[in-house]
C-alpha cells in the first residue's frame, strides 16, 4: 500500500507564505528593536541627568523644581486619598476647606516656580 502525500511544499504555496510572514516579522522586529533602543537611550539619559542633578555637574533639570514637583505630587495624592476615604461623611464646609487646601497647595507651587524664574532671569542679566 503506497501512501500518497501531497505536501504544500511541492506546489510552492507554503514557501511563499512562509517567506512573506518571515519578512513581515523581520521588519516588525527591526522596528521593535529600534523602539527599544530609543527608549533605553532616553531612560539612560534621564537617569544620567538625575545623577548630575545631585552632583556638582551641570544638569538639564533644576533640583528645586524636581523636588517641589515631587512634593506637589505627594501632597495631591494625599489630598485625593483623603477625599476618597472621607467623601461619604464630609459636609459642604469640610469639602470647601478641602478645596481651599487644594488651591493653597497649587498656588504655593506656582508662586515658587515664578519666583525661581524671576531669580534666574536676574542672574542671567
Amino acid at each position: 500500500m503506497k501512501r500518497e502525500t501531497h505536501s504544500s511544499l511541492e506546489n510552492g504555496k507554503f514557501n511563499i507564505i512562509t517567506i512573506k510572514v518571515f519578512l513581515y516579522m523581520k521588519e516588525k522586529f527591526k522596528k521593535m528593536k529600534n523602539w527599544f533602543k530609543n527608549v533605553s537611550s532616553n531612560v539612560r539619559w534621564f537617569i544620567t541627568e538625575i545623577m548630575k542633578m545631585y552632583s556638582s555637574e551641570k544638569s538639564f533639570f533644576s533640583k528645586k523644581r524636581v523636588e517641589s514637583g515631587v512634593a506637589f505630587l505627594i501632597a495631591q495624592l494625599g489630598m485625593v486619598f483623603f477625599l476618597v476615604k472621607k467623601i461619604d461623611v464630609m459636609d459642604v464646609y469640610e469639602l470647601s476647606i478641602w478645596a481651599g487646601m487644594e488651591f493653597l497647595i497649587a498656588g504655593y507651587t506656582v508662586t515658587q516656580i515664578q519666583k525661581e524664574k524671576k531669580v534666574d532671569k536676574e542672574e542671567v542679566e
